[in-house]
């Protein structure tokens, strides 16, 4: 109890899973292969105990350290309580985003440390969004991830204060480009996010959409 072990030996990007994200991990390293990388990918398994002396290591010998599971909101957070003690300093967490709302920032020593949320999808859309971004502008590059416009296949209501990123459906119709929102938006149904091909995304107070509307989307799988 308390020990991690290295799974897959890397180098630059040092992936850290927690709990039982390890496939999760092992499959974000196959992503990350083909632009190049070739991550290391650590199994921690526990945070409390916290193997300290991996985590110390792989901070060390890494130029950037991400966290798969454990983190959360208020007290469901566990990621920084178990590395704080051990030098992480926060820069930020919580963004005003949906899902993905416990993104953690911070630092372990020197070494850049992103905290990806504990929910399924809430970690795909933020590797998508920060993640990939991230790592680019560390090799000196940047990547697109540009909006696309599409129809709505069904209605939308006025959002929040944050900004929204619903699952949907992506559908030709007379060559236009349609999307269908799912109807169920938890960020722990992975097979709504799995049958996907767009995020439809929401500023902070969008008024509301009628279907046929056309809105902005980013295509997954690109």
């Amino acid at each position: 109890i308390g020990k991690g072990r290295i799974v897959r030996q890397g180098a630059g990007v040092a992936l850290l899973s927690f709990g039982t994200r390890l496939g999760e991990a092992l499959a974000a390293a196959e992503k990350l292969q083909a632009f190049g990388l070739n991550p290391t990918v650590a199994d921690a398994r526990f945070l409390k105990p916290l193997d300290e002396e991996l985590v110390a290591r792989l901070a060390s010998t890494h130029d950037v350290l991400i966290t798969l599971g454990g983190a959360s909101v208020g007290d469901h957070d566990l990621v920084q309580s178990a590395l704080q003690p051990h030098g992480f300093r926060l820069d930020f967490w919580k963004i005003a985003m949906r899902p993905g709302k416990p993104l953690i920032f911070g630092h372990l020593g020197e070494t850049p440390m992103l905290g990806l949320p504990g929910n399924p999808v809430s970690t795909f859309v933020c590797a998508i969004l920060f993640v990939r971004s991230a790592i680019a502008a560390m090799l000196g590059t940047t990547i697109e991830q540009p909006l696309h416009k599409a129809k709505l296949e069904r209605g939308l209501p006025q959002n929040d204060a944050r900004q929204d990123y619903i699952r949907a459906r992506t559908i030709m119709r007379d060559r236009m480009l349609c999307v269908e929102p799912f109807a169920v938006q938890d960020s722990s149904m992975l097979s709504v996010f799995a049958a996907a091909g767009a995020l439809i995304v929401r500023p902070p107070r969008a008024a509301a959409l009628a279907a046929g509307e056309m809105a902005d989307v980013l295509l997954l799988g690109l």
